[in-house]
């Protein structure tokens, strides 16, 4: 219905101030045929009832039709000739059937004097200003010609009456204008605004990402070598914090669309658990040094996987979990998920961030929320921070289909409470692998020792879930006490930080006693603060916090004799990353290579990214060197920088797309920084064949390289 209508006010006029005249007379004159068709129905109505004779039906059915005619031979000029032409027709025709169908007993000017005022008034809205007064004057000399009769006195007072209309009229319509003209100024002022902030973020992200692809780039290579898994945990963290970097950057680059609702959400789908733990990853090592206990829990019958945006979901909760610890002196900080289910296929996921920290008063709660603002001026001298976060977290969530609100009490913390509304994926018709019960799971009795409540509550949720027959105690003393009095356990996990005994001194007690010489013993521990017990037998595995499900049900499966099934749950990420470099690629698929980058470290990680694939590239560090490089020998692909001295990649690009046909040319490979919305359609409408964003992830660049033609023999 609203673009059936749309249509019916189209006009072929391109000036602003026209179009929306010639929009609003389109209105008028769609409202006037409607009066007049149900004028026609009512009359006809009356006529079959017998309120109205024929004769009286027939007076009433030829005017009126007649106008209805009118409209539509005015509607169409409107349309599709001139707006003006109709505007003044239209006054015409609406100043003919007033004058027409007033009481012919009464005084021409009495009878008129507010009927013909509406013309008059109209004007203003759909003529301009000027056209207004003279259509008034026109008007008016008509209606003195037509009422030479009337004495002299009511001629004069009613021209005066009707120009003090015009008048009028044609100041409310000059003063319309102006404000438009101001607008339009303004408007235009806050257009140049934005491309200037615009091309300023461009510029810095630009100039962000060029270091960073060295950050990202080596991090891949090293994640490639031989690493314990505590270098693994380091690395995989800074590559995490790497992926957070480019989310704020594009955060930063999109503020503007998500206050004026055109941000554009991604839609693909991303495992929950696993965007869960890398936001802990992200925060931990600030809770680390605080000593605060930071856990996860996911309540049951939430989906596994979803399809959405995971980098806007993961800085909603990096923000959240921040703040929490930011605030948070002593104590936990604790990350939750429910789900409720929805129609279509969606769901709707409820995330909570507790804390124990200072709490904020109510009557600064709302502040929160407000851009550069926090709880006061003190709270932000004390901790820092722009005050961004919470508005641009909660406006995201909006954006997901949700919201964002708090509940806290001054001493004893705050409770984040953050909705998105996602759809499920195909996936999640089957329970998550790690929430299954694993046969040489079932059964086991594992005592659960950590000072730390809520951490024993995820521990039994997550344990009975794998069909395990947990035991929980946050006191030392009690736990040794069972294995004194003859308890039988297959497995225990000991937290490292404990009052009166740490983990350490629980585990050579249990050792010292006849049943627990042989008890496996998992450890829990923060990062950065392991025991190096582990290699000398005393732990049968050592697991870092925040805890991640993955890890613990691969220490069980290793100590239970399942250790193929432990190395692919543990390892997965990593062995999907190592199976990337498959140095064998280049000769099943022979490329030769030429490098267009002026940055010497972007040209170190290409180069080695490359080798690792079996590849070996010549290097050009600017757009004339990668021509003179082609004029000498032919290669396969070009991975071209944009932003290069002396040529650009751009100008590069049109003189290959010149100089060489299409059957020798190379696939040229926008390789670039920039790498805000629309740039990939911009660098393959100048005559790329791809695009690849730095920072440059190994996988991307595979894919790119499996695409390229390969012309070697």
């Amino acid at each position: 219905m609203k673009a059936w209508f749309s249509r019916l006010l189209e006009v072929s006029v391109d000036d602003l101030d026209d179009k929306r005249r010639a929009q609003h007379l389109n209105i008028v004159l769609l409202g006037f045929c409607c009066l007049a068709f149900l004028g026609v129905l009512i009359t006809a109505v009356f006529q079959l009832l017998g309120f109205t004779s024929q004769q009286a039906a027939r007076g009433i059915y030829l005017p009126t039709l007649a106008v209805l005619s009118g409209t539509m031979i005015i509607y169409g000029i409107n349309r599709y000739l001139s707006g003006r032409l109709a505007s003044s027709l239209f006054l015409l025709l609406l100043t003919i059937v007033l004058y027409f169908s007033a009481d012919p007993y009464q005084s021409v000017w009495g009878r008129n004097m507010i009927m013909l005022a509406l013309p008059i008034v109209m004007t203003g809205v759909i003529l301009p200003a000027a056209s207004s007064f003279v259509v008034a004057t026109i008007i008016s000399l008509l209606l003195v010609y037509a009422s030479l009769t009337e004495p002299f006195t009511l001629n004069v007072i009613g021209i005066l009456a009707y120009y003090t209309i015009a008048l009028i009229s044609w100041l409310s319509a000059n003063s319309l204008q102006k404000a438009i003209k101001h607008l339009r100024l303004a408007k235009e002022e806050a257009e140049a605004a934005t491309r200037t902030k615009s091309e300023f973020l461009a510029n810095m992200s630009h100039e962000i990402r060029t270091p960073l692809n060295g950050v990202v780039g080596m991090t891949s290579l090293l994640f490639d070598t031989q690493l314990d898994s505590e270098q693994q945990e380091f690395i995989k963290t800074i590559r995490s914090s790497s992926d957070t970097l480019l989310t704020i950057i594009n955060d930063i680059l999109d503020f503007s669309k998500i206050e004026s609702g055109r941000l554009d959400l991604e839609e693909q789908p991303f495992n929950l658990r696993e965007c869960i733990e890398e936001a802990l990853d992200l925060v931990s090592p600030n809770a680390v040094s605080k000593s605060l206990e930071m856990a996860y829990f996911i309540e049951e019958g939430s989906p596994g996987t979803v399809v959405g945006d995971v980098t806007r979901l993961r800085q909603i909760l990096v923000n959240l979990l921040g703040n929490a610890v930011k605030f948070t002196e002593e104590g936990e900080v604790l990350l939750s998920l429910k789900s409720q289910e929805l129609d279509n296929g969606r769901v709707q996921l409820q995330f909570s961030v507790k804390d124990t920290g200072i709490g904020i008063p109510t009557d600064r709660q709302e502040r929160l929320f407000k851009p550069f603002s926090q709880g006061d001026s003190s709270t932000t001298r004390r901790f820092g921070g722009t005050g961004l976060g919470l508005i641009i977290s909660k406006q995201l969530a909006e954006q997901m289909g949700g919201t964002m609100w708090l509940e806290s009490k001054v001493g004893h913390g705050s409770t984040f409470y953050c909705t998105v509304t996602m759809a499920t994926a195909a996936e999640n018709k089957a329970s998550l692998s790690l929430d299954k019960p694993s046969p040489v799971l079932v059964n086991k009795r594992v005592l659960i020792v950590d000072d730390n409540e809520t951490n024993c509550f995820i521990l039994e949720r997550q344990t009975k879930s794998w069909g395990m027959v947990p035991q929980t105690t946050t006191s030392s003393r009690e736990a040794l006490s069972w294995l004194q009095n003859g308890d039988y356990f297959d497995v225990a996990i000991l937290d490292m930080q404990m009052p009166e005994m740490d983990g350490l001194a629980v585990a050579e007690a249990i050792r010292r006693l006849e049943n627990g010489s042989g008890l496996p013993l998992i450890l829990l521990t923060s990062m950065g603060r392991g025991s190096k017990k582990e290699k000398d037998g005393v732990f049968a595995a050592q697991i870092y916090k925040p805890l991640k499900s993955a890890q613990l049900h691969a220490a069980f499966l290793q100590i239970f004799g399942n250790p193929e099934q432990a190395d692919n749950s543990v390892n997965e990420t990593e062995s999907q990353e190592a199976s990337l470099f498959d140095s064998k690629m280049a000769e099943n698929h022979p490329l030769r290579i030429l490098l267009a980058e002026d940055n010497l470290i972007n040209q170190k990680i290409a180069l080695r990214i490359l080798e690792r694939l079996g590849y070996r590239a010549d290097v050009a560090a600017n757009g004339l060197e990668a021509l003179a490089a082609l004029k000498r020998q032919a290669y396969d692909v070009v991975l071209m920088d944009i932003m290069m001295p002396e040529m650009d990649g751009l100008e590069a690009t049109r003189c290959i797309r010149e100089q060489w046909v299409e059957a020798e040319r190379p696939y040229l490979v926008a390789m670039t920084a920039n790498a805000i919305q629309g740039d990939r359609e911009k660098y393959l409408a100048h005559g790329m064949d791809d695009y690849i964003s730095k920072p440059v992830r190994p996988e991307k660049l595979i894919a790119v390289l499996h695409r390229t033609p390969s012309s070697v023999q």
